[in-house]
């Protein structure tokens, strides 16, 4: 028998679940397919959550969702969920064998599901599916991009339709956006993208490309893989926190460290960063441990972040130029 695909989405009490160690569990949606990716069952259920502060919806999940919060009131709490999903992983199993690939788009359902164990002290067999749970955009995102010479590693659920001629709009409704993620998983394996929209999600150029190209009132800063100085550590830390990650990236920053929501953390001296800084619009920064991208974050400007940009911008100018300056100088001894 070939291998099922299970597609899984999920709404919660937070928008931004790495930044909140409480969040919970409202909605889950799943559907399954077979090896000819026909669908063969799907799920849908929402969810009281436990903890009290939890329970009224903030009106920015109301809106994202349209969930309301009689429909919230009148869900099963969690323990009971639980136990209907588990009863629905058996029967899965069983008519599947035990063979089931479970997909999410990002790792923001699996890092929030942990937590929603965690705040309900749950140890069952749900946690062991949640561990099983893999990000598909490191299987389809990087390959569909290298055909065009960019190297990318997220894209947003949206933007992945959209370049398939899918639809230009997610819903948030858990059961939907599912299906949105098993449609996107067809469409890699089978169709072709529409190129031209892809080519629109390439990089900022650097300084030198972009010199003949840019308008003259744009500036673009581009500083190879850095050490980050404790300054500049200092100056990214403030902006992540005024602009989170848009597609949420599992990252908080601890005094000096780089922390994943895998307990894994590393010293900011072991890192690299990358950057595009495009005057006035953007700043894009990867985060490298070793040849291992930990992640890309876009940061919009906006009058709160302004002044640390042009702060940071002078920080990676002198970064870069020390860099060089002591690159040089041990050439130098060297001969």
């Amino acid at each position: 028998m070939g291998k099922y695909y299970g597609f899984i989405d999920c709404e919660f009490t937070s928008g931004y679940a790495p930044r909140l160690q409480s969040v919970e569990l409202i909605a889950l949606g799943c559907v399954i397919i077979d090896q000819t990716n026909q669908e063969v069952a799907r799920y849908e259920q929402l969810v009281r959550p436990t903890k009290k502060s939890n329970q009224k919806l903030t009106r920015r999940i109301r809106e994202l969702t349209k969930l309301t919060q009689e429909e919230i009131n009148q869900a099963p709490p969690f323990a009971v969920f639980v136990r209907e999903f588990e009863a629905e992983l058996q029967r899965y199993e069983q008519d599947f064998a035990h063979d089931i690939v479970w997909w999410s788009w990002g790792d923001y359902d699996q890092v929030a599901l942990k937590q929603t164990l965690v705040v309900n002290n749950y140890t069952g067999r749900f946690a062991q599916f949640v561990e099983k749970i893999q990000d598909l955009q490191p299987h389809v995102i990087p390959p569909l991009f290298a055909k065009i010479g960019i190297k990318k590693h997220q894209l947003s659920l949206v933007n992945s339709k959209r370049i398939f001629g899918l639809g230009e709009t997610i819903q948030h409704q858990a059961l939907a956006d599912a299906l949105d993620l098993k449609q996107v998983f067809l469409a890699f394996r089978h169709q072709e993208p529409n190129w031209e929209l892809v080519e629109t999600f390439r990089p900022p150029l650097s300084s030198q490309q972009a010199s003949q190209t840019r308008q003259p009132t744009t500036q673009v800063h581009f500083i190879e893989r850095t050490v980050p100085t404790a300054e500049v550590y200092g100056l990214l830390k403030q902006l992540w926190q005024l602009a989170p990650p848009l597609i949420p990236s599992g990252i908080t920053w601890q005094h000096r460290r780089c922390v994943l929501t895998t307990g894994e953390a590393w010293n900011v001296r072991d890192l690299h960063m990358q950057w595009f800084l495009v005057e006035p619009y953007q700043i894009t920064v990867t985060v490298w441990h070793a040849d291992t991208v930990i992640c890309s974050h876009t940061m919009k400007q906006t009058k709160q972040n302004l002044q640390l940009f042009q702060t940071l911008i002078m920080q990676l100018t002198r970064t870069a130029e020390s860099e060089t300056v002591r690159k040089e100088g041990g050439e130098a001894d060297v001969s």
